[in-house]
């Protein structure tokens, strides 16, 4: 019997139109022509871009609206998030990140759990999962064969690519791991699948218990930073050049923080989520694009090509 691969996608679909073919191409024909079977499952925002969504022709569709996300994020963690995580943990101005965080994280778990319904339903058992955004392709074919090797070295394996955008911030986020993409055995995404309500098992044993002082010098200085930011991109709307002046002076800060204190953002809560779990987590870096509709962002990252692409 051919070998089976889940596709669970999350997130938004708006860029979906420009990805959808990239995914085709380099996933979806890759896999039949190297004999893997596959399925796909997507959690998408329930928004005017939802029905992009069957460009990808999906076995399972779970539609999610991000306000309701929100009540079930304030019921289970707000009292943490807003009077514990800023005083334990990291800087006061990061709070409402962690309900952007959540919701990606909420979507992620949904389109897993599709996964683990329709694997149970149909008695059968995927040899590959990936977690994927519909923003983010794959610009090189994958080689499925050699994926597959590698997942089964180890129990409860995840393949991640090494966090890597420039040498500056490579400075500050050396020790972390991308979230575009998670390539799991799956054991492991079946445990991943409760990722959302075992959040708060990401911050044991991460509390901030020294240099207390310096830590709130570092979370006003962050914060004031982090709203001149944002008053730029309302009032300085076509003038990069101050942007980038911003979040560098931002990055410097964090770099500086990052020599005391732990980072506790979003991709960390991944990699702290995998080492909780006791997962094999291996590093590499698979070439990988991101498109989003902003004037920052449409960045392709084309690495030396890995065991893992053609």
């Amino acid at each position: 019997m051919p070998h089976k691969i889940a596709f669970c996608f999350s997130w938004q679909a708006r860029t979906l139109d420009q990805t959808y073919k990239m995914f085709q191409s380099n996933l979806f024909d890759v896999a039949k022509k190297q004999w893997f079977d596959y399925d796909v499952f997507c959690a998408v925002e329930d928004d005017k871009d939802v029905e992009k969504v069957n460009l990808l022709h999906p076995t399972k569709i779970i539609k999610i609206k991000s306000a309701d996300v929100e009540k079930i994020i304030d019921e289970k963690y707000s009292n943490f998030i807003k009077n514990v995580f800023p005083y334990k943990y990291w800087a006061l101005w990061y709070t409402k990140y962690c309900y952007n965080s959540l919701q990606q994280i909420y979507k992620v778990c949904e389109s897993m759990k599709l996964k683990n319904d329709y694997e149970s339903g149909n008695k059968l058992s995927y040899d590959i999962v990936f977690r994927l955004r519909f923003d983010a392709p794959f610009p090189n074919k994958l080689d499925f064969n050699a994926i597959l090797k590698e997942l089964k070295k180890n129990e409860k394996s995840v393949i991640c690519n090494q966090y890597k955008y420039s040498k500056l911030t490579k400075l500050v986020w050396a020790d972390s791991i991308d979230d575009l993409y998670f390539i799991l055995d799956s054991k492991a995404s079946k445990l991943f699948a409760n990722m959302f309500n075992e959040w708060l098992n990401c911050f044991k044993g991460k509390e901030i218990t020294r240099n207390i002082k310096l830590h709130n010098i570092f979370n006003t200085i962050l914060k004031r930073n982090n709203e001149s930011v944002e008053k730029y991109k309302i009032k300085y709307k076509n003038k990069k050049i101050l942007a980038y002046i911003l979040v560098l002076k931002l990055y410097s800060v964090m770099f500086f923080y990052t020599k005391f204190f732990m980072r506790q953002d979003n991709e960390r809560r991944f990699l702290s989520f995998f080492e909780y779990n006791n997962f094999t987590i291996v590093k590499d870096q698979i070439s990988i694009r991101i498109m989003k509709e902003s004037d920052f962002f449409s960045v392709k990252w084309l690495f030396k090509k890995t065991k893992y692409e053609l």
